[in-house]
């Protein structure tokens, strides 16, 4: 990992508080799944160690993922703005996500396993929209409708089809 601007520093840092903060969830996630999460702090602590290597490949891999979409970039703005876009659209997704379980009636006592098959086929397709709605209004459409276009051919198993959504 070469360091020669101060972008690649913050790129660098970004990828590792964002790999220390996913795996951090997973982790909370996964305890609580298993019913660790009444343990003292200590032991959540060293119970949680394992992911410190894996949150440590996860990081050098975003750092290297961020190298390839600023390339793809006309600008360092362009490249910003499509980091904030995909921001945006991860904190709007959780107030939809909320809604739309609110107007199903799912709750705190429903069952884990009725969450997850709402969700899936749900709210994927909202952040994808919400993707297209905030990279449109920071004017990046261009780049959102080719990768989502690109993520449904992947998906459906079409080659041959242009990546672009019109």
């Amino acid at each position: 990992m070469k360091i020669t601007s101060i972008w690649d520093l913050g790129r660098a840092l970004l990828s590792v508080v964002m790999a220390f903060t996913g795996l951090a969830l997973l982790g909370m996630l996964f305890f609580n799944l298993l019913g660790l999460n009444k343990d003292p702090l200590p032991e959540k602590i060293l119970a949680g160690l394992p992911f410190l290597v894996a949150a440590v490949f996860l990081a050098a891999g975003m750092y290297f993922v961020f190298g390839r979409l600023r390339k793809k970039c006309k600008s360092e703005w362009d490249f910003w703005m499509i980091m904030l876009s995909f921001s945006l659209a991860g904190m709007f997704i959780m107030p939809v996500r909320k809604l739309i379980f609110h107007l199903l009636g799912i709750g705190d006592h429903t069952p884990f396993w009725i969450k997850v098959i709402v969700y899936i086929p749900i709210i994927p397709p909202t952040y994808y929209v919400g993707l297209i709605f905030f990279g449109t209004l920071l004017g990046q459409s261009q780049f959102f409708k080719e990768m989502i276009g690109k993520r449904i051919a992947f998906l459906t198993g079409r080659k041959n089809v242009k990546h672009k959504i019109n």
